[in-house]
């Protein structure tokens, strides 16, 4: 509080921290609301300005703010699905890249199962012309005579019954003949059928 010599009082209240955040916001300092409030019209129309100023800013803030707000929640949303995109795609793609090289690793295990086991089937024939040979040389040299007349006899006899045959079948009708050509054709090639199933089964078992 100051009084003068005429006893005039003039109050100012003593916030310059407030008035200094006031200043800080509107640009408006202590001084100029005094002025004003003498009816300092530059002053007076500074405080008005500001006033209009800020009601346009208010009129508009509820849109501006509200748009920035629902652009914000937009974002976060773009955001969030190209986040959620992103992991699911990454272990996508990580558990393709597992069975990519899980059959890779198959395949090589399936192509090393095959060379063992021809590898071992050679051997196993070798062992068994080996063990074979063992055993014929262990026979006694009557036994090993026996089985070579044996087998001179029983080529022998195939060749007997080969021409019996024969002659009996030029002896047949032109007709007979090729009735008797055709069954033998048919019969042929049935056992034929059998052992290419034979085969063809013996190959499948490999990869089974």
């Amino acid at each position: 509080m100051v009084m003068n010599k005429t006893r005039q009082v003039k109050l100012k209240l003593d916030a310059p921290i407030t008035y200094q955040a006031v200043e800080s916001l509107t640009g408006i300092n202590q001084q100029t609301i005094i002025n004003a409030l003498d009816g300092d019209e530059s002053a007076a129309a500074s405080i008005a300005d500001f006033k209009i100023k800020q009601e346009l800013r208010a009129s508009n803030a509820a849109a501006i703010y509200g748009n920035l707000n629902d652009g914000v929640k937009g974002l976060q949303t773009v955001v969030s699905e190209e986040a959620k995109f992103i992991k699911g795609a990454g272990s996508a793609i990580c558990d393709m890249t597992n069975e990519w090289a899980d059959v890779r690793l198959s395949d090589k295990k399936v192509g090393h199962e095959i060379e063992r086991t021809v590898i071992r089937s050679d051997y196993q024939l070798k062992e068994e012309d080996r063990y074979h040979k063992q055993r014929l040389n262990l026979l006694p040299e009557e036994h090993r005579a026996n089985i070579r007349l044996i087998d001179i006899r029983h080529t022998q006899d195939k060749e007997k019954l080969w021409k019996s045959v024969n002659g009996e079948f030029h002896q047949l009708s032109v007709k007979n003949q090729a009735k008797h050509h055709l069954s033998n054709v048919n019969r042929l090639g049935s056992k034929a059928l059998g052992l290419g199933g034979k085969a063809l089964g013996f190959i499948g078992s490999l990869f089974q």
